[in-house]
């Protein structure tokens, strides 16, 4: 679980509450809701700070936690560097073995 927290409003605005929200296994989103948690079906999660004011009320200002978030989905990235690093391997050995094979001619 994890809690997005304003630290400061910016000018007219009131500090948003804190908001608790979780990510998944499968990489969805939810926000707790009371004693409830919400889906986030669009894939975002969206603090909104309260104006002051109702002049400031019109220019509202939102924080916004993009939805294509990295927990969970290191898998993809493991892959990629053991990909990498098992490539980088085969050419060495090949290029060793080649050279061993033209050392012993």
């Amino acid at each position: 679980m994890y809690t997005l927290k304003e630290l400061k409003a910016p000018d007219g605005y009131e500090l948003a509450a804190d908001l608790e929200f979780r990510v998944n296994v499968d990489g969805s989103m939810e926000v707790k809701d009371g004693e409830n948690w919400k889906a986030c079906d669009d894939g975002m999660i969206v603090m909104y700070d309260k104006a002051k004011d109702k002049e400031e009320a019109k220019k509202s200002t939102t924080t916004t936690v993009a939805g294509s978030t990295k927990t969970g989905d290191t898998l993809r990235d493991v892959i990629g560097i053991v990909s990498v690093v098992a490539l980088i391997s085969g050419a060495a050995v090949f290029f060793s073995a080649r050279r061993s094979r033209r050392s012993e001619d």
